[in-house]
Order: structure tokens, then sequence, then C-alpha cells
């Protein structure tokens, strides 16, 4: 009786299962999901760049390019406020924008603009950019660790007709919202 209760327990279809769920866990860094304890923020570190040089920061945002050198790569970012996963809240207010240096070449159409991304690393310097006429002071932070969110899918708003419609016909087009 337990030989046969052990069988049914482990079946391939369980196993299969099991190894399902595994593969669709989520990929992100240990180090992009956990906040850093009294890291500085953009704000702070644009106020008094030099009084946070060499901190550890974890931010994150949407690119709005990606400019390759000779021996590296530097992407610049519009930084959003991160969610408890590390990914940045885009329905949020925006918290500046800062530069992230890498010591490797990015290829520019995965790193592309309007992608979403969270970077840990430390704060090495501020660069004085003009946006348009203004001069913005960036502050540029040495990658240690990446993650480049995908794409978010969008909603499926397609519902079947009967479930808001008293006077439901099977034959309407269907409905979007």
């Amino acid at each position: 009786m337990k030989t046969h209760f052990a069988q049914k327990r482990f079946s391939p279809l369980w196993f299969a299962s099991v190894l399902l769920l595994t593969a669709c866990s989520s990929q992100i860094p240990p180090a992009i999901k956990q906040a850093l304890t009294n890291a500085p923020t953009i704000a702070m570190v644009r106020a008094a760049p030099d009084t946070y040089l060499s901190q550890p920061v974890r931010w994150g945002g949407v690119i709005l390019g990606t400019e390759n050198k000779q021996s590296s790569s530097r992407l610049i970012i519009i930084a959003y406020p991160l969610s408890s996963n590390g990914r940045p809240l885009l329905n949020k207010a925006s918290n500046g924008r800062f530069i992230a240096s890498f010591d490797s070449f990015l290829e520019p159409h995965v790193y592309k603009r309007d992608s979403v991304i969270t970077l840990t690393g430390k704060l090495i310097k501020t660069e004085t950019i003009n946006i348009g006429e203004f001069p913005y002071n960036y502050p540029v932070i040495e990658v240690q660790q990446h993650f480049l969110w995908p794409l978010e899918e969008p909603a499926n708003n397609l519902y079947p007709p009967w479930w808001y419609d008293p006077f439901y016909w099977p034959y309407y087009p269907p409905h979007r919202h």
C-alpha cells in the first residue's frame, strides 16, 4: 500500500508541474530585489554630490539613451521610485536623471530607449550636461548589477457580453473597454 502511494505522489505529472513552476519563477537578482539601507536618493546626491561619493545605490527607471565608447558604455536614465521588488514605478513622479556607467559594450538594440531597468552600483561622480539650454547635474554610478525588465503585456479587456449585459444576445460583436 505504501509503495502505491509513493508511486502516485512522485508521478511524472507531479514532477513536470514542479519543474514548470520552478521555470516560471522570477530571475530577478537578489541585489536588485532588496532595498539598500541608508542609500541616498538622486535628489540628495544632486544637492551634495561630494558627500555621497562611493556610496552604494539602487536606482531604476527608463532608458533615455545608450552611448557606447571604445571600452565602456553609458546609459542615460530617467529615474522613478522603486517597488518592493525593485521594479521602477512608472506611474509615480520622476526622481530626476542619472547616468549608469558599464565596463562593457551594451547592445543598443537591447538597451534601447523606453526600456525599464534597475541597477545597483556606487556613485563615482557627477557630470553637468545640458538638457536644451539648462545645465543639469547627472549623478554617475558605476554599475555592479542590473536587471532589464521584460515588457509588460497589456491587460486583455475583452469581456464577454454576458459579463455586464442583462440583455445578452450571443450574436453581438465583442465589446472592448
